[in-house]
């Protein structure tokens, strides 16, 4: 049975009567309620990927530019320049996050850097929290609700967002936590809907074709000594990154357990105290170790040792070093 076959049953030769009418519109009203039902969520997940197609170009196009540049645009003026779509399909900006000693070709740019001031927390009670770090930038779209729930206070309603010091930025998945509720810059605690994207500086470098080894201690494990016989000597080399002028790197060490009172550690010619920089003005490839300021006890010292280059990127290790009686 069809709304035709109704109307013909209830029809008379006076036309339709206001029953006759009644049911007709109701019945159109209940397919149109139907209808609207699923077209609500249709329209907005058609707006949500359409944001993320904006975004994607968007990150496209911070690419290219970085490729020809080798550094992030470093204001929001900079970025809306470049993309076609700088508002999402619900017309408010898209937001830019970027580490700005990646954006400063001065300060090493992207080829120039290994490490970056953006980390990134993901929030998933679903697939489980992660973090991932050294992110290179981050675009968003506040989403559907307007209400800016990525990034940090000091963030909020600001389009572009330099991170010159450490900042970590939270999201939150809203495909896997439809209901979360987050706080923003509207003052309310809405369910998180922010599409986010996001490049690390590693993935960034390899598509624009830095060149270069990123800055690493070649060394996995330091020599035995002996309490009784041979002298203790040992050295740990660094290779990669970006050297000082005068050639090498700064050093850094700490003993984690154990009194080395006996051990010796040069840069070059130059003693390195524990828990101090050698300093920038002699830097030296690789960091030496000798048992000259006294004789080891026999046992297991753990030892941590830190390297850096010319733009502060930065790698460190835990060593053992086992004196045999």
């Amino acid at each position: 049975m069809n709304i035709f076959s109704i109307i013909a049953k209830f029809r008379n030769t006076k036309g339709f009567t206001l029953i006759e009418l009644s049911m007709v519109l109701i019945i159109i009203g209940i397919i149109l309620g139907l209808g609207l039902g699923v077209l609500g969520p249709t329209l907005k997940g058609a707006k949500v990927k359409q944001a993320e197609g904006y975004i994607d170009s968007a990150i496209e196009s911070v690419v290219s530019f970085g490729m020809t540049t080798k550094r992030l645009p470093s204001t929001g003026a900079e970025f809306t320049s470049l993309i076609r779509n700088p508002n999402d399909p619900w017309g408010n900006s898209l937001y830019y996050i970027y580490d700005n000693d990646t954006a400063t070709a001065g300060s090493g740019g992207i080829c120039g850097r290994r490490t970056t001031s953006v980390t990134l927390q993901i929030n998933d009670v679903i697939k489980g929290n992660r973090t991932i770090t050294d992110v290179a930038f981050i675009i968003f779209s506040s989403g559907a609700n307007f209400n800016i729930q990525t990034g940090t206070p000091t963030g909020w309603g600001t389009q572009d967002v330099r991170a010159a010091s450490p900042q970590t930025v939270t999201i939150y998945s809203p495909l896997e936590n439809p209901n979360t509720t987050v706080n923003g810059s509207a003052g309310s605690a809405d369910p998180y809907d922010d599409i986010v994207k996001w490049v690390t500086l590693s993935e960034l470098r390899t598509q624009i074709g830095c060149q270069g080894a990123p800055l690493q201690m070649i060394n996995n494990e330091m020599p035995s000594g002996s309490a009784t016989a041979t002298p203790y000597s040992a050295n740990v080399f660094a290779s990669g990154g970006v050297p000082y002028a005068a050639g090498g790197y700064q050093w850094y060490w700490d003993n984690i357990s154990g009194n080395m009172s006996w051990l010796r550690v040069m840069c070059g010619a130059n003693p390195v105290t524990r828990q101090t920089w050698s300093g920038s003005g002699s830097p030296c490839t690789q960091l030496s170790f000798d048992n000259n300021s006294g004789t080891p006890a026999a046992g297991s010292y753990n030892i941590r040792i830190a390297v850096s280059d010319n733009n502060n990127n930065n790698d460190n290790k835990s060593f053992v070093i086992t004196i045999n009686p």
